[in-house]
Parts: C-alpha cells; structure tokens; sequence
C-alpha cells in the first residue's frame, strides 16, 4: 500500500492526524502512526523532550498476507500487544527518570497492584461458585461484581501509582493529555491560554475502552457454561485477548461513528474518565503543548512531499522550517505570502514552484536551502526579504521580477554558485556585483584547493572586476599569479592589497609579499642583475624583518656591488639570527667579505665593476675588470669564469674555453653546473668553426 499524504496548514500543522497518548510519570507521551514524543516537567521548572519517528512499511501492492491482517480481529490482536508494549516501555522509561530509590514499600505497593488486578480477574468466579444458579445468573453476577470492583478501586489505584511514582500527579498530566489533543483537533492555537479551554474527557481515551471491555466481558461471563471454577478460571484468563480484539473493533467503530448508538456506547467512559483524569494546573499543560509540538516537528521533520491545503494565504513564520528530509513542496494558488523563515534549513528541497499568487517572500524564508539549484519568482512578488536566499550553496541561476520595486543584496549572500542573476531595469545593475563576487571568489578558492590556479586566478580576476574594493580578492589573485610563477604580476597585486589593508589586518599577506620579493631578487640575481636583486631583497627585508635570509642576500648582493661596509653589516645581522647555526655558509662568506674588507676589497671592487660593464653590454671593458681581479685573486673561480664569458661575448673562443676549464677544474663540489653547459657549448662553436 502507498504511504498516505496527509495535507499540511500554512502554520505547519499536519491535518487529520489520529493521535494517541497517556500520561506518564511527571509527563505526556504522544504519538502518532509515524512520530511521537514524550515531554517531562523537571525539577527545576523547566520542560525536557524526546521525540523521534516511525517509518512504516510501505508497498505498492498488497500481499495477500497484507489483507489477512487486516480483517476485522485480526487486525485489532495484531495490534493489541505492541500498543501495550509501546505504553509500558513508556510508563518504565519515565519511571526511570523518576524514581531514584526504591524501597520495600514500593515493591509491597506493586505486589499489591498485582494482586488487586488478579483479584479483578478472579475473585468474582471464586465468590459466586459457591452458589446455586443458573449459569448465566452466575455470569451476569460476576460480571457486574468485576465492574463493582473496577470502579471502586480506580481510586485506590491511581493512589498506589501515584506513591510508587512520588505523587507526578498521573491523573492531571492525563487530563492535560486530553485537553491539547482536543485543541489541534479543533485547530486551535497550541498556547496554555487556549489549551485550557477544552474538556478533559476524550472520546479515544482508554477509559472509553475498559468500560466497553467490562462490559463484553459480563457478556461472555452470561455465556460461560458452569462445567467447574477451574474450567470458568481458565476460561477467563484465555478470553482475555478475544475480548480485547472485540473491543478494540468496537472501540474503532464508535470513534468514527456519529450515531446515537455510539454515543450511547460511549457514555459510560465518559462518566469512568471523572475518576481517570483530573484538572491540570498550568505548567502541566505546557508539558502537554510542548509535548504536542515536538510530535508535529517529528512528523515534519519525516516528511519527503509536503502539501499545503487549497485556500491557505500565508505560510507562518518557521512553519517547515529545518525539515531535513523534505524534498519537495506544493503550494496551492492561494498563498499570497511566505512569512519568515518558513522554509529555512530544509538542505534536502530541491525545488519548489512559487504560484503567481504570491505577494511577499520574508526574511531567511528559503536560507540554507542547500540543494536549491534555481528558483523561478513570479511577477506577482513585490517584496523579497533580506538573505530570503541566502546560503543557499547550489544556486546557478534566479530571476528577480520586474513587479519588485527594490532589493537588498543580502537576499543571496553565501550563494557560492550563483553564475547568472536576471534583474529588472530600474533596480542598479550593480546591486548585486558583491553578492556574485563573493561567488567568483569562492569558486577561486576551490579551484585553489584542487592547485588549478590558472582556473582559481581567472575567477579571482572576475571578483576583483565585479568588487575592486576588496583587497583579499586581489590578494587571491596575486596569490595565485605567484604558484604560477607570474612574480611582477603577483607583486603588483600584493602590493595593491597591502596599501588597501592600512590597519594591518592580515599581516600574512606582508610575510606572502616577501617571499615574492625574495624570489624577483634571485631571478635578477641569476641574471647577474646584482643592483636589482638588492632593491627587491630590500622590499623583502622591509615587509618581513624576522625573516634571517633576506638579510644574508642583500649582503650578498652589496658584496657583489662591491660596498663591503654594508655587506658585512647584513652578514653580521643575519649570523646573530641564525642562533641555531642553520647556515654555516654564511659564516664563510662573512670571513670573506672581512678580508676582502680589510684587503681594501681590490679584486672584488673589479668584479664588480666588470658586472656592471657586462650589464651595459660592454664586454671589453669587463673583461679588462674581471682580469684584474684574477690578477689580484687568482684563487677566486667566479672571475676566472667571468673573464671568460666576457671572452666568449667578444668571440675569442680559445681563451674562454680555457677560463672554462680553469674554472670549472676549481669548483670541485660541482657548485655551478651551468658552467659546464656554457662550456659545452663553448666547444660546440669551437668544432663548428674548425669545420
């Protein structure tokens, strides 16, 4: 069989629900065919829920097995035990709660309750054994001392319950029980005010159904022939769910009935549940409400396909709100507003058509409907509240009509696919550029994370066009230029970002900054560029102080330049931050800007100057440099092989393949493989010309 849609109101009220209960210990357990919940009152003053869900069996088809358990009686025994085992787990669990000792007089008080349904049972078959009728004027007498005895002792056992349960006032809660499932039945408001209104005698209490039982049961006594007490005592106990199934076919009848008869039925319960229930006071009517709406939120929060009842006009704030599991959603032609929030939280909707009767769609109304891919707004909505879309993470695509005079931004704040926004022409095209930057940029960053940084810096690059105000998406961007080696590009940007953030709120981007400096001062470095790879080596230093190494290479640079003052104070700078002794190089290199110091820096002042030559093209000159400072220091292999570039520029191959192979020859660790690839190709033009 398929699972039977029950229609919802715009407060998110499930319709026509048949709903159960009872009270227990301090409490009222609800349920339903799908959902329950059992609501307690605290110590404390303060009220505490459990509530969950059933999910029933359903098949497309009926097995014939199906249709046998659905016939009259069988149903009724079907269902008889696991009622009855329902309610105890209940009764047990809130005893659980309740009861923190348990002494010898509790256990006298339940030995008693035993005894005394035992005796409801039987003592009248042992009394009237004793006499000389008719076995149906046995029957009948039994029959009416077992009501006797009922009626008389229902006081005496809500006495016992209620001592064994430290007086929880079970006859109240279950009055209260009655009063809140009278009140959603007449559609009223859930509030103490209005809840304390209704009756507290309900025609589905269970009350209804041990009078109803009491009586089947004088009628099966009036059948019972006489054979001996042992035969009528046996007989009773196993009557017991025959006369429960009847009973409970009966019971179902007269609920639905309207007829005289089942009123007429009905009427001795109604006097029993004088003696079952009593006024409940304030607070244990709130149990009751709280207890009823924590049962219809388990009944929402099950639901896949909602519908809303034809003729309703607003769906309430929070109505459906944080309904998991709801997938789909139909609103009739009359709705004329969503109110807040009403659809906030439901991750699993995936669309929803808005009727075109729709006025006015209210603050977070579809918020955080993570699987809202896109939404079709009527012309009929004048009104969108703020972030009525927002964080709906699945968003491509949304119209905005033109019947709506204005609109904030917010209304899709943390869309992070949103890609196309349709938007009327007297609201600024602009409105929503920040909204669809955020966008951009959230898809750069998780681009970024797959390290695509071609593709995360275009989608950087489309935020900072759509927002160029915010520094972090230049930031984003520059960031990215630099994991794709675009260091000028990546500069510019960090340098942007930086002047924008003037209050220094992300210091990280000046450590980020540095190391792309640093590494625009190796590539000029390489390049032999030392003056250049010194002014970016600065830039480093600047932005990042802390940092040992951008000290040691804008010494090193100075060095090269010749200015050995400054040199050996970076050298010095650096050595006293390298406490670990990380480096042990660069104590080397200090001992060798001191003597060239304290040489007066001759062949290294030379060097320097042949660099610079080599810089402007001047080879000759350079290499009148650099051989002096072979002259001056013929032990250092850097001039040897600058003097032979130089010659290899001017065309004099022999003498720079000879430099070569003295250089090369005194770099023994192999330091710079490079000069065995100019060598190379030293050879290479050498053979070339012999040829």
């Amino acid at each position: 069989m398929k699972k039977q849609i029950y229609p919802y109101d715009g407060s998110g009220r499930k319709l026509n629900l048949d709903i159960a209960g009872q009270s227990v210990p301090d409490g009222v357990f609800l349920r339903t065919s799908t959902a329950y919940s059992t609501a307690y009152l605290k110590e404390d003053g303060k009220i505490e829920a459990q509530y969950g869900s059933y999910t029933p069996p359903t098949t497309e088809k009926e097995s014939l097995k199906d249709r046998i358990l659905k016939l009259p009686f069988i149903r009724a025994l079907r269902s008889l035990f696991p009622t009855l085992k329902t309610a105890v787990n209940h009764m047990t669990d809130s005893a659980e709660r309740t009861m923190e000792t348990f002494d010898f007089v509790d256990v006298l008080l339940i030995v008693v309750s035993v005894v005394g349904v035992a005796s409801l049972l039987f003592l009248p078959t042992i009394v009237f054994n004793f006499i000389e009728a008719p076995f149906y004027i046995i029957g009948l007498l039994e029959g009416l001392m077992r009501f006797l005895l009922f009626v008389l002792c229902q006081p005496i056992s809500f006495k016992i319950v209620d001592r064994v349960y430290d007086g929880k006032g079970l006859r109240s809660f279950h009055g209260a029980e009655h009063k809140v499932i009278h009140c959603y039945e007449a559609g009223g408001e859930l509030s103490r005010d209005e809840v304390k209104k209704y009756s507290r005698r309900h025609i589905r209490c269970s009350s209804n159904e041990l009078a109803i039982g009491l009586v089947i049961g004088l009628f099966f006594c009036v059948a019972l022939p006489t054979v001996s007490v042992w035969w009528r005592l046996l007989a009773t106990f196993l009557s017991l769910p025959f006369i429960a199934a009847i009973t409970l076919e009966i019971n179902w009848w007269r609920v639905k009935s309207l007829s005289f008869v089942a009123k007429a039925i009905s009427y001795p319960g109604y006097l029993l549940q004088h003696i079952t229930t009593e006024e409940p006071n304030d607070k244990m009517i709130d149990v009751a409400v709280f207890a009823m709406k924590m049962m219809l939120k388990a009944e929402r929060d099950n639901e896949e396909d909602v519908v809303i009842i034809d003729g309703v006009t607003e769906i309430s704030t929070r109505a459906f709100a944080d309904c998991k599991k709801m997938n789909k959603v139909h609103l009739p032609d009359s709705v004329l507003s969503i109110d807040n929030s009403s659809f906030c939280g439901c991750s699993s909707l995936a669309g929803i058509r808005l009727p075109n009767s729709i006025i006015q769609i209210g603050y977070m109304a579809f918020a955080g409907c993570t699987s809202l891919s896109n939404i079709n707004i009527p012309n009929s909505v004048t009104t969108i509240g703020r972030y009525a879309f927002s964080e709906c993470t699945s968003l491509v695509e949304i119209n905005i009509p033109d019947s709506v005079s204005s609109v904030s931004d917010t209304i899709l704040a943390g869309c992070v696919k949103l890609e196309n926004i349709s938007i009327p022409t007297h609201i600024d095209s602009t409105t929503f550029n920040g909204v669809l930057a955020v966008a951009c940029n959230k898809r750069g960053l998780s681009f970024w994370n797959e390290n695509q940084y071609e593709n995360a810096r275009q989608e950087f690059d489309k935020a900072v066009q759509l927002n160029p105000d915010c520094s972090s998406y230049i930031h984003n961007r520059g960031h990215a230029s630099y994991y794709l080696g675009d260091l000028e590009d990546a500069l510019e940007d960090f340098n942007a970002a930086i002047c924008m953030d003037a209050d220094g709120k992300y210091p990280e981007w000046r450590t980020q900054c540095a190391t792309i400096c640093g590494a625009i001062g190796l590539s000029f470095w390489n390049e032999n560029q030392y003056e250049n790879a010194r002014q970016e080596f600065d830039k480093a230093v600047q932005l990042n102080s802390e940092d040992a190494s951008y000290i040691h290479n804008r010494g090193h640079a100075s060095y090269y330049l010749g200015e050995f003052a400054k040199a050996l104070e970076d050298f010095d700078a650096a050595i006293s931050m390298d406490t670990a002794e990380q480096y042990p190089e660069w104590r080397t290199q200090r001992a060798e800007i001191f003597e060239a110091l304290e040489a007066g820096g001759s062949a290294t002042t030379c060097n320097a100057r042949g660099l610079s030559f080599w810089n402007e093209s001047q080879y000759e000159n350079a290499r009148q440099e650099f051989d002096k400072a072979v002259q001056l220091n013929p032990d250092c292999s850097s001039y040897i092989h600058n003097r032979g570039h130089a010659s290899y520029y001017l065309g004099d191959l022999e003498d720079a393949l000879e430099d070569f192979n003295a250089a090369i020859s005194m770099d023994v660790g192999e330091q710079y493989p490079k000069w065995r690839e100019e060598r190379a190709e030293i050879e290479e033009k050498i053979n070339e010309q012999k040829q």
